[in-house]
């Protein structure tokens, strides 16, 4: 209520009960507005300038990060808002944030445009150095090579890239999302790595222990869900839990299941546990692992 507020006052009003029509009527209207415009047309946008306006985009970008856990319709509203704001009103560091947002958001089911989603990642990418938003690089890379390069991308390009961004994510001291970067470079590694398995399982295990020696034990745990799988394929008779934490998977699984989080915590072990018995050519076990993970995201 205090962010809906704060909006009106700086005159982007939401209604508190936006519903998906809401949201699918501003999404309709950006992609009005970058109708039959290149990547470059919209670079070449001026700059925003009006103190008020980039109040307003400051704050929009403040909103979102925390609307996203609470009202995931507000948090896809706020950032229609922020890319209508930069094509009608000029460019900020922040724009690069807002596009590779808008085009993450362009890849959920009720919208599935996945040709408009890449050219905005892209619009992003090029707008890091354009706006001198280097600021926004390791936001810019997680939702680009987390969620929309692999649209059209191989999988294992994107590898390398969340690498980069958790370095920049590091060297700015934002461990939310150096630990967002990790968990989906673990995932890719160890599943789309286009390399010998072995290597990627030593940069993964490599970035486990970084995580625990920086305190993020919550990262290291979920890294550690794809290590184990990395050392089973490639014949590692070792329980990682217990290399890294002192306790048996067994009980790591169990600690992890009646505490917060336990939802996320369990899409990614029934993920793990399909991809292995898929290239174990246990079809069946597979299956099992796919139907709980979908019972997962309904319950969560």
């Amino acid at each position: 209520e205090t962010c809906l507020s704060v909006l009106k006052k700086l005159g982007e009003e939401i209604a508190p009960n936006a519903d998906i029509k809401s949201l699918l009527a501003e999404a309709s209207c950006v992609k009005q507005m970058i109708r039959n415009s290149s990547i470059d047309d919209m670079l070449d946008l001026p700059k925003l300038k009006d103190s008020h306006k980039i109040a307003k985009i400051s704050f929009l970008s403040t909103a979102i990060r925390c609307s996203f856990e609470m009202n995931q319709v507000l948090f896809a509203i706020i950032i229609c808002r922020m890319v209508k704001l930069s094509l009608q009103h000029g460019l900020h560091s922040i724009s690069a944030d807002a596009f590779s947002l808008y085009g993450a958001l362009l890849t959920c089911p009720i919208i599935s445009d996945f040709d408009e989603s890449y050219e905005m990642g892209r619009l992003a990418l090029r707008a890091i150095d354009t706006l001198d938003a280097f600021m926004m690089k390791q936001q810019v890379f997680l939702f680009f090579y987390g969620s929309i390069a692999h649209c059209k991308d191989p999988l294992q390009a994107s590898a390398p890239k969340l690498l980069e961004g958790y370095e920049a994510a590091f060297a700015l001291g934002d461990m939310e999302s150096v630990t967002a970067h990790l968990q989906l470079y673990a995932g890719v590694a160890v599943w789309g790595c286009g390399e010998k398995l072995t290597k990627a399982e030593e940069i993964v295990r490599i970035h486990a222990k970084r995580m625990l020696q920086h305190k993020q034990v919550v990262s290291c745990k979920n890294i550690l869900i794809h290590l184990q799988q990395a050392t089973e394929l490639i014949g590692l008779h070792e329980d990682v839990y217990s290399t890294f934490l002192n306790i048996s998977e067994e009980e790591f699984f169990r600690q992890e299941m009646n505490c917060r989080g336990a939802h996320t915590m369990k899409l990614i072990l029934h993920t793990c546990r399909m991809y292995l018995a898929v290239m174990r050519g246990n079809m069946e076990l597979a299956a099992r692992e796919y139907e709980s993970k979908g019972a997962e995201y309904q319950g969560g």
